[in-house]
């Protein structure tokens, strides 16, 4: 005989499989709802949204997430500061599968915080009081990411310091350069100012044969030929006799032993001169360029070798009678220290030149 459930027991059955359906369609439900949340969601690396002027266009792609595909609408102008607002798209799916968009709004801001980028001749300067000197001459270039080149003209390109350069002595010459949103930087360089006294030679050359370097100096506020104006790097040699000379006869191209010659030529005493790196012919393009990239060691067969920008110079600007003191300090190059020397690649098709040659014609001196 069969036992019949009671009517309670029935009801209380049915109220339980009534929950359990309805917990279970809750929860797929809620699986489904969370989906089309998270197919309709977006992050944004919000650091991103603010770019620097000039430099590149936002990358959507590495800025905005989401697990659908979306669209942005809006354009930045990366070459103009101030906001941008751009709105995101996202396109999903809502509960039963059909396509529904999300919209998110966002701003770009476009800021200019980075000073040009300047480039000036930080070389040590020097000039006998009395004589012109333009600050402003060292300055070689200004790029800005906004406003591109900065010149002269821009009046943008400055002298910051306050240095009297009427006073004998050492003085920082500070320049700066600014862009249209304000953004500055500054570089420096030091002045020598000699003392120019009638009679006398302006500067004395000291040569130390165990650094092959060439120091000249002006004379400071005292008179003493102390005040360093430059450095430069020699090659002396094994002939190269030590003591105290002077300049003499000066010849533009000299015949040099081994048949090459040198320009520049300035007797020293004897046969010992100042000169140029050795040519094979009195051509400027036809260099001893291996011998070149000897320079700041002993190389010659005694003569005082030079780049031509150094001999030149000497040969320009240091009349006869000027005072030329050959010694040995090791370890001791100067008061400025030893310059690294111009160094000429062996492959490049303009190794015959001089790179430091003014002349027109030289190769090294073409801008590309």
């Amino acid at each position: 005989m069969k036992r019949r459930l009671k009517k309670p027991v029935k009801i209380a059955i049915f109220v339980i499989l009534a929950f359990v359906l309805l917990g279970a369609g809750y929860g797929c439900w809620r699986i489904l709802h969370d989906r089309s949340i998270a197919s309709l969601s977006l992050s944004a690396d919000e650091a991103a949204l603010t770019v620097e002027a000039g430099t590149e266009q936002p990358d959507y792609s590495s800025i905005f997430h989401s697990q659908s595909e979306y669209t942005v609408d809006g354009n930045v102008d990366i070459m103009k500061t101030g906001t941008y607002p751009v709105t995101v798209t996202v396109h999903g799916k809502n509960l039963i599968g059909q396509p529904k968009d999300a919209e998110y709004s966002y701003t770009f801001t476009v800021q200019d915080t980075t000073a040009p980028d300047l480039k000036i001749d930080e070389s040590r300067a020097f000039v006998l009081a009395g004589e012109p000197f333009d600050p402003l001459s060292h300055f070689i270039s200004a790029e800005d990411l906004l406003d591109g080149s900065i010149t002269l003209d821009s009046g943008r390109i400055v002298r910051k310091d306050s240095e009297d350069l009427t006073k004998l002595g050492e003085h920082t010459i500070v320049l700066s350069a600014a862009d249209s949103s304000g953004n500055e930087v500054e570089k420096s360089y030091v002045l020598a100012v000699g003392k120019k006294e009638e009679g006398k030679n302006p500067y004395v050359i000291r040569i130390n044969r165990a650094e092959n370097t060439v120091n000249v100096y002006m004379m400071n506020e005292n008179g003493e030929y102390a005040l360093p104006a430059a450095a430069m790097v020699c090659s002396t040699g094994t002939a190269t006799p030590a003591g105290t000379f002077h300049i003499g006869n000066k010849t533009e191209w000299r015949s040099l032993f081994g048949g090459v010659f040198g320009q520049y030529a300035i007797d020293i005493t004897g046969d010992i001169l100042f000169h140029s790196v050795p040519y094979f012919t009195q051509e400027k393009n036809n260099l001893e360029y291996e011998e070149y990239n000897k320079l700041g060691t002993a190389a010659s067969l005694g003569c005082i070798r030079l780049c031509v920008r150094d001999v030149k110079w000497i040969y320009d600007t240091c009349p006869s009678g000027t005072l030329v003191e050959i010694y040995d300090e090791a370890g001791v190059p100067g008061p400025l220290g030893k310059p690294e020397p111009v160094h000429i690649d062996t492959s490049d098709s303009r190794k015959g030149w001089d790179p430091t040659d003014p002349d027109p014609e030289n190769p090294w001196n073409t801008k590309s």
